[in-house]
């Protein structure tokens, strides 16, 4: 049985359109996301959500 695909963020060249920044911005704004272990990059592949968000347990939310 396979995984469900990871959700990704946009290319880097599509999120400096869209938010009309530059891409060093864009870059940091990763850096940031990845230092807070929200997303994990692969390189050449892409910048994808973390599978597990920094604090979350196994437990389900009551």
């Amino acid at each position: 049985m396979s995984q469900p695909a990871r959700p990704t963020c946009s290319p880097q060249r599509l999120l400096c359109q869209e938010h009309g920044v530059s891409t060093i911005v864009v870059r940091q704004a990763i850096f940031a996301l990845r230092t807070e272990g929200l997303v994990e990059g692969v390189k050449g592949v892409g910048v994808f959500v973390a599978e597990r968000l920094p604090g979350a347990s196994d437990k389900p939310d009551r």
